[in-house]
C-alpha cells in the first residue's frame, strides 16, 4: 500500500493498495494517473514532479487488518522558482528571481545559493548589482542595472553538496527567459 502526507496537513491519504492476486487498485480521488504510477516491483513513479507532490510517502504490508510493515519511506522535497518579470530585459533593466524549497515533511537543513555563469558566489553582496533576500525555504535574487546577459543558478545545498538547482537565462537586449533544468541526485 502506497500511503501520502503532503506537506502542510497532517492526514494520511492512501494512493494504492496491492490485493493479493497482484492487482493494484488506484484511489482515483488522489491519483493522476497522467503523472503518478505503480511499476511491477511496486515502485511508486511521479512524472512531472511539482511543488503539490512534496510530502511523506510510504510503502507498508499489512499482514492483517491492523499490522503494518514498513517497507520504503520517502521524503519529497521540491524546487520550484520564477521570475518576476519576464519581458524584454534591456541594458541597464532589473529583474527578480525567486527560488523556493518546499519540504516534504521536515525541512532538513538546506542552503539555497545563488551563483553567476561563471559559478562565482552572489552570497553576501559578492558582486555589486546582486541582492539576495533569503530565509530557510526561500531565497529572492534582485538584479539590477544588468549591463549583459547573465546565466545565474539557484542550488540547494546539504552538508556542502549541491543536490539540486534551477538556472536562469537572462539575455540582453532580447527576452527574459527563464530555463529550469532539475538535476536529481
Amino acid at each position: 500500500m502506497w500511503i501520502v502526507v503532503k506537506s502542510g496537513t497532517n492526514s494520511d491519504k492512501t494512493l494504492f493498495t496491492f490485493s493479493p492476486t497482484g492487482n493494484v487498485l488506484t484511489n482515483a480521488e488522489e491519483v493522476d494517473k497522467n503523472r503518478l504510477a505503480v511499476a511491477v516491483n511496486t515502485s511508486l513513479l511521479i512524472r512531472s514532479v511539482q511543488t503539490a507532490d512534496s510530502g511523506l510517502y510510504r510503502c507498508s504490508q499489512h499482514e492483517d487488518s491492523n499490522l503494518q510493515k514498513p517497507l520504503q519511506v520517502l521524503v519529497l522535497n521540491v524546487l520550484s522558482g520564477s521570475a518576476d518579470r519576464i519581458l524584454t530585459l534591456q541594458a541597464g533593466s532589473s529583474a527578480t528571481l525567486t527560488c523556493s524549497l518546499t519540504c516534504g515533511f521536515v525541512c532538513p537543513s538546506p542552503k539555497l545559493l545563488w551563483s553567476d555563469s561563471n559559478g562565482s558566489s552572489l552570497q553576501g553582496g559578492a558582486r555589486e548589482g546582486f541582492l539576495i533576500c533569503s530565509n530557510i525555504t526561500s531565497s529572492q535574487l534582485f538584479v539590477t542595472g544588468l549591463q549583459s546577459s547573465e546565466q545565474i543558478r539557484c542550488s540547494v545545498e546539504e552538508e556542502v553538496e549541491q543536490r539540486v538547482y534551477l538556472q536562469y537565462l537572462i539575455q540582453l537586449p532580447g527576452d527574459i527567459n527563464v530555463i529550469m533544468n532539475r538535476i536529481h541526485f
